[in-house]
């Protein structure tokens, strides 16, 4: 799902049996926006060691904030307006991965 803000969603399933259970599971849920499966290797690449887990990712593809867990609908909503933001603050991952900018400010301050 895009907007003209510059917002998409993308969900990945980590289904060990894929689609079989993603399809009515997405159908159910009447989501509106693309899903694709993923796979722990891939996750790997993101530093990402726990489900569920949302990324918000930049303009420029790098990872900008990462949650484990579920996320409060107020704080996602106001990370996601700093990242809309055409100067947004870019952050390094507390674990040390880095494929944002240093800033000296988080997007949850």
């Amino acid at each position: 799902m895009s907007t003209k803000k510059g917002l998409s969603v993308i969900g990945v399933s980590m289904d060990e049996d894929g689609w079989k259970s993603v399809r009515p599971s997405l159908a159910e849920k009447k989501v509106n926006y693309p899903v694709v499966i993923g796979s722990w290797d891939l996750a790997n690449l993101f530093g990402i060691t726990a489900l569920p887990v949302t990324l918000l990712i930049d303009r420029e593809g790098r990872v900008a904030d990462l949650h484990v867990g579920m996320v409060e609908k107020a704080a996602f909503e106001r990370e996601i307006q700093i990242l809309l933001k055409e100067n947004a603050p870019k952050k390094i991952l507390s674990d040390g991965l880095s494929w944002a900018q240093p800033t000296k400010r988080s997007l949850r301050e």
